[in-house]
């Protein structure tokens, strides 16, 4: 049995996230809102591949600074057209509890992972700011369990950990949707399986 499931007996359900968030010149730490939203979701059982999971891929119209800045466009990918006909954040997250019942997981049973703990503490900033409860009640920083796991004596990012495991990361960086499979396929080398 991997470490994640003897630490998470409880979890049914393991979903990978990386969030694109609005950034650059003139957006506050305060004011960061989440502009793209992927996610694969893998029962939390041993021998699965991470890389057969199920996608979520949303993008999320951000209110406090509506038009992206030149430099997050650069960074992300994601263009004003892209979160000019999305969703705002209530909606999406509508979206994605109407995407978990059709598949019949249940949210407060899924372990919400992510590379870094940005991720899990954005979502519960904006479910706070919106006024609703967070729906996940799991969370794990893979960037840590990867350090511990692999021994290594600093923090890497998604790119780095791949190549140390001799992998190439797949797509294009700060994609959410990208960064969010390649980093599912980090759990194998993050307490994933035995």
């Amino acid at each position: 049995m991997s470490t994640i499931q003897l630490n998470f007996p409880t979890c049914t359900h393991i979903f990978i996230v990386d969030f694109e968030a609005t950034c650059g010149p003139g957006v506050s730490a305060s004011d960061i809102e989440i502009i793209e939203f992927g996610g694969i979701l893998l029962p939390l059982a041993q021998a699965v591949d991470p890389e057969q999971g199920v996608p979520f891929h949303q993008y999320i119209k951000p209110i406090k600074n509506p038009k992206l800045t030149r430099f997050c466009t650069k960074l992300t990918g994601v263009t004003q057209s892209d979160v000019n006909d999305a969703e705002e954040f209530l909606s999406v997250m509508s979206v994605i509890t109407d995407w978990f019942s059709e598949l019949q997981v249940s949210m407060s049973k899924t372990l919400f992972t992510s590379w870094s703990p940005f991720d899990g503490q954005q979502l519960k900033r904006e479910c706070l700011h919106n006024d609703i409860p967070c729906p996940f009640l799991h969370f794990l920083d893979l960037q840590h369990c990867f350090k511990q796991t692999q021994q290594q004596s600093t923090m890497h990012s998604v790119s780095k950990a791949l190549e140390i495991v001799g992998l190439e990361f797949e797509g294009r960086q700060h994609s959410a949707i990208d960064d969010a499979r390649n980093t599912a396929r980090l759990l194998p080398y993050s307490g994933y399986s035995d």
